[in-house]
């Protein structure tokens, strides 16, 4: 019977969340140093092929590759909502001195930095793409032409932005591209005002010498910036947002980190942990194959501060035990915590696919013969 004990502690941190689905545990399951985990947030900010999307199916109509008419095809405006967690890097396709283009999994974003606001945006799920790091941005001189190359479908879309129409197009011959990129790794540490790991992957490079950079602060969409010299626009402020707060984020999502803990005992424990921190209830019943979501546990979970953290009790094979200290703001009775310490224990089982949660939070040790 082991001991090693796994301790999570998590920031609300976009770059932690992207750490995290990277892979940064150390060599015993545990998480690295401040120090460390600077370097391997880091590379994986810059090196990492995040495999992220969301689906908002249900408030932007069906993902389909509308067919193409004389006409067309018509765009359709991303959505979000203030609470909409960050999940990967953002990318920066354009900057001068007037506007941006940035995209992520919940949408293309053009904005005006004159006026501070957005002023034209596309749901990329509409060209049948779920996974942004997958679709290849590239954007004319002035911003007025944006091309859409999509792995999903294999279609190369040209979007007019005063038409606002999306055309299906063979190549990028004769197009002239905006290209003033380098990388944001490169730009020394006197010249850039924040953390290059909490920046986008490439930066923008000015003709006076100056950069144009995206950054993240917290989990949120919210907490997007822009940054060029002295200047910091916050690019997607609340009372702008397209949808209310969610109640739970997407499907998605979710999967993503069931396919990290799906690949080991000790990932399963850490995911379950940065789903309790994140109170993410509904993360949970994502993990576990045989547990309804109920919705009022979900609104519980959102209002309480969490943290959690485990140790192993006893694991196989293909089974294992870990006890699950919880730290509850307040008390949650659709889930059994109590505000203060809770003990819960976590059932791990393995099939074919991986591993996963057998229930949720269980009060005692399983039975003898869930062992068989």
């Amino acid at each position: 019977m082991g001991y090693s004990i796994y301790r999570v502690k998590v920031m609300m941190s976009a770059i932690v969340i992207i750490s995290f689905l990277q892979g940064c545990a150390n060599e015993t399951g545990g998480y690295l140093s401040a120090e460390e985990s600077q370097e391997s947030m880091m590379s994986a900010a810059f090196d990492a092929e995040e495999e992220m999307a969301m689906d908002h199916a249900d408030d932007a109509g069906e993902r389909t590759n509308e067919p193409q008419t004389e006409e067309g095809i018509q765009s359709v405006p991303a959505r979000w909502a203030a609470n909409t967690r960050i999940v990967d890097m953002p990318v920066l396709d354009f900057a001068d001195d007037e506007r941006l283009v940035m995209h992520a999994y919940f949408g293309l974003f053009i904005y005006n930095l004159s006026t501070g606001e957005i002023e034209d945006s596309l749901d990329l799920q509409t060209l049948g793409e779920y996974d942004d790091s997958a679709c290849e941005i590239s954007v004319s001189q002035n911003a007025d032409t944006i091309w859409i190359r999509t792995e999903a479908s294999g279609s190369l879309y040209e979007y007019d932005r005063q038409e606002k129409k999306l055309a299906v197009i063979e190549d990028l011959t004769d197009k002239i591209i905006f290209n003033s990129f380098v990388p944001t790794k490169n730009i020394s540490q006197e010249e850039l005002t924040v953390k290059p790991y909490y920046c986008s992957e490439r930066s923008v490079l000015f003709a006076d010498g100056s950069y144009g950079t995206l950054t993240v602060g917290n989990g949120k969409i919210t907490d997007i910036s822009y940054i060029s010299g002295d200047m910091e626009w916050i690019l997607f402020g609340g009372e702008s947002s397209e949808m209310p707060e969610l109640v739970r984020q997407d499907d998605y999502f979710y999967t993503q980190f069931a396919e990290k803990g799906a690949k080991s005992a000790s990932d399963m424990l850490e995911t379950c942990c940065m789903m309790i921190d994140l109170g993410e209830y509904a993360g949970l019943c994502e993990l576990s194959g045989n547990e309804e979501y109920l919705e009022e546990i979900q609104k519980e979970w959102q209002v309480l501060e969490l943290a959690a953290s485990g140790k192993e009790v006893e694991k196989t094979e293909d089974r294992g035990c870990y006890i699950i200290y919880i730290n509850a703001s307040d008390t949650s009775s659709g889930s059994g915590l109590q505000k203060g310490e809770n003990e819960k224990y976590i059932y791990l089982k393995r099939d074919r696919d991986g591993w996963y949660l057998d229930g949720i939070l269980h009060d005692a040790l399983p039975p003898e013969d869930w062992w068989k």
